[in-house]
């Protein structure tokens, strides 16, 4: 089953978008990291990621409407996996948007955090799909 985990947003300043989320709207503060302009916050279980105008990639380097991915979770590798064949003409990419053209290009792409790739949406949104199987989510490693 399919569930979307996370969203993440460019924005302005990292220190205003903080003051409004955690203290104006009392979501929990997951990761603050000012000097990377960096935040994460839980808004139930669902997260909410902004990353501020250091980070910021404007609309140019393939970003629709200030949205850099939707991050939709699956059970396991092997559905990555499945997800990833059915996707295969699609043109996906790991990080750093290097493109990926097998299951092994997949595997040697990995870096810390969810096993994934990404692929963009008929519209241009990136989506991450990705599975924690054998992994610590952050948001229980927080807990």
């Amino acid at each position: 089953m399919l569930s979307c985990t996370h969203l993440v947003l460019y924005v302005r300043d990292v220190s205003v978008t903080h003051d409004f989320y955690v203290r104006y709207l009392r979501c929990l503060e997951r990761r603050y990291a000012p000097e990377e302009d960096f935040l994460s916050v839980a808004v139930g279980d669902f997260i909410l990621n902004f990353y501020g105008s250091k980070l910021y990639e404007p609309l140019e380097k393939g970003y629709s409407q200030g949205v850099a991915h939707v991050g939709l979770e699956l059970p396991t590798r092997r559905d990555v996996h499945l997800f990833f064949k059915r996707l295969g003409d699609r043109q996906p990419f790991g990080s750093g948007r290097r493109p990926l053209r097998s299951v092994a290009d997949l595997a040697a792409s990995q870096r810390p955090g969810p096993y994934r790739f990404y692929v963009k949406d008929p519209d241009g949104y990136t989506l991450e799909l990705h599975s924690w199987e054998g992994g610590r989510r952050l948001a229980e490693a927080v807990r």
